[in-house]
């Protein structure tokens, strides 16, 4: 069975530091540049996008992002629900 419930504000800082060095790395690698750089690119990116964190409003479509390689996460996932905000799985 599967259990949606609401992020907390840990959960969310895990989620946020796991996609700002996860996307670090795509960038790195997809434009040859150096990691510390990327990071940089990627916190300010995450930043803009997110900008009050888990009460940001965001009114796009419902996604999911698979976190099983994150293991500071007791969840499956992590699902933006346009109703209800961000859950986990």
């Amino acid at each position: 069975m599967v259990r949606f419930r609401d992020m907390t504000a840990d959960e969310f800082a895990a989620f946020r530091a796991w996609l700002i060095e996860d996307y670090a790395g795509d960038i790195a690698r997809n434009y040859h540049t150096a990691l510390d750089d990327a990071r940089h690119s990627s916190e300010q990116q995450i930043s803009e996008i997110l900008p009050d964190g888990l009460a940001t409003p965001i009114t796009s479509s419902l996604s999911c992002l698979p976190l099983a390689p994150v293991s500071r996460l007791a969840t499956s996932g992590v699902i933006w629900n346009p109703t209800s905000g961000w859950l986990c799985l």
